[in-house]
């Protein structure tokens, strides 16, 4: 009986012990953390959302900042979750000619403003040449990491919706794993 009462307060002070380094670790991870990593990604305005039919997607209505040691990326997207400064209608509007640009990141410029992809810079180019005649309208349906099932389906089930006059798919070499080995 006396041994239990001279262990009960030794198990007492090791528990209070362990207590005390958690909080002291705690608070050290804490500080570190916040001097090191001030802005946590999930802190931030996420840009994806899960989706039943694509895996994920970019959210809709969404101006955000990525922040990489390489850049700063200002992203905005629209209605329809597709990167650009302006809305889109489903319907084409008249003397409109609709092209869809489907890709990865990097038709959705990953690093870039929205101004400095290349859809937009061919949009801004095309309006130039045929302006008066009609407007030429390009939605930049880029998304990073979209394999090329994902992009298949975005065309089949969403885009073909917007009455697309042409659908460009840019598909670049890293899409393909030729070097199964490496």
């Amino acid at each position: 009986m006396t041994s239990i009462k001279k262990i009960i307060p030794r198990i007492l002070l090791l528990i209070l012990s362990i207590i005390i380094a958690l909080f002291a670790i705690e608070l050290f991870l804490s500080f570190f953390y916040q001097k090191y990593f001030p802005d946590p990604p999930w802190q931030t305005a996420q840009p994806y959302k899960l989706d039943g039919e694509l895996i994920y997607s970019l959210n809709s209505n969404m101006y955000t900042e990525w922040h990489t040691e390489e850049f700063i990326q200002q992203l905005y997207t629209n209605n329809l979750g597709y990167r650009s400064n302006y809305n889109i209608t489903m319907e084409k509007p008249e003397k409109s000619y609709r092209i869809v640009i489907v890709g990865d990141s990097f038709t959705f410029g990953y690093g870039l403003s929205n101004q400095k992809t290349y859809p937009q810079i061919l949009e801004r180019l095309l309006n130039d040449h045929y302006s008066g005649k009609f407007n030429i309208e390009i939605i930049n349906a880029g998304v990073p990491g979209y394999s090329l099932d994902q992009q298949y389906r975005q065309i089949v089930k969403r885009l073909v919706f917007l009455s697309p006059d042409m659908i460009i798919w840019n598909v670049i070499s890293d899409n393909f794993d030729i070097y199964p080995d490496r």
